[in-house]
């Protein structure tokens, strides 16, 4: 059976003494996989490293690395587009850093496009098909006398990964700093991407053209998006200008592209880690995005 958890990425590349793994820990042990993008001082993908370079702590307790390896797994990726009458100024370049990056992934991971201007709506289910999703990135058009349903987005997005399985769940989020209209707190949201696995990425355009909203829904959202990303490694990025997107996203393509895959050793337990870091003994790089399996959803993967 599939397990999955929400577990901790951590970005620091030092830390205090660790403690050992104990006698109360002897005993049969089972195989976790981890996934985990490495990158270097200018945040650009490092493709070299072995197992030697890695350190893995759950609970700041010391796990053996038994293989590191270039990942092949195909991703699959929620793609969620704010398209509410905030984003009017800057829908003609979300289209094309959203069709940029369709065509950056395209091929072996699958994507689903939806909007939120409004509630939200799902404009292309998962698949490989870039005529399809070309199609719907061009129907991304701002609506006027809407605002943002974002944390319901990420709802809908999650619960629909949920049902599917998947090895590598994605959710990435491109927002307007205005209005939110979701009705959520954040805690009720981030359980539903706690029960994905999914990495949440977060690129928030922040031009200072839309009043800065104070509601109690902005602030959950800020929430969401402020812990869902940290505590899943992803990125969360707020830009000045919509301009930007486009290297933006097209840097993420790239950084799911080189991911690493690391298998270590733990001792059996019915109870996950609260904590798992995965470190870089190499020095000046960064990991980002851990997500681990138990054995048994590896081998249910074809592993």
């Amino acid at each position: 059976m599939l397990v999955r958890g929400l577990v901790l990425a951590a970005l620091c590349l030092a830390g205090s003494a660790q403690a050992v793994e104990g006698p109360a820990e002897a005993g049969r042990q089972e195989e976790r996989l981890v996934f985990t993008s490495v990158l270097d001082g200018a945040g650009a993908p490092v493709e070299d490293l072995s197992a030697s370079d890695f350190t893995i702590h759950e609970n700041d307790v010391v796990r053996e690395v038994l293989d590191v390896k270039r990942s092949t797994d195909p991703l699959r990726i929620a793609l969620l587009v704010d398209t509410s009458e905030a984003v009017d100024r800057d829908v003609s370049n979300l289209r094309i850093a959203v069709r940029d990056f369709i065509r950056a992934v395209n091929g072996v991971h699958e994507l689903a496009l939806y909007e939120f201007g409004g509630r939200p709506a799902l404009l292309a289910d998962y698949s490989r098909d870039l005529t399809r999703y070309e199609a719907a990135a061009r129907r991304l058009v701002a609506r006027s006398g809407t605002g943002a349903y974002l944390l319901d987005a990420i709802v809908e997005a999650s619960r629909d990964l949920r049902k599917r399985e998947d090895l590598r769940p994605v959710i990435v989020v491109i927002s307007s700093d205005g209005p939110e209209f979701s009705e959520r707190y954040h805690r009720m949201v981030l359980d539903d991407l706690r029960s994905t696995g999914a990495t949440l990425h977060s690129f928030v355009i922040d031009d200072r053209t839309v009043p800065l909203s104070v509601s109690q829904s902005a602030r959950e959202r800020e929430f969401t998006l402020a812990e869902g990303t940290a505590t899943t490694g992803g990125r969360r990025e707020y830009l000045l200008t919509s301009m930007s997107l486009e290297d933006r996203l097209r840097d993420l393509a790239v950084e799911l592209k080189t991911q690493y895959q690391i298998v270590y050793s733990r001792p059996e337990s019915l109870i996950p880690p609260d904590t798992l870091d995965v470190r870089v003994t190499r020095a000046g790089l960064t990991s980002r995005g851990a997500q681990a399996w138990t054995s048994e959803g590896w081998r249910a993967h074809g592993r």
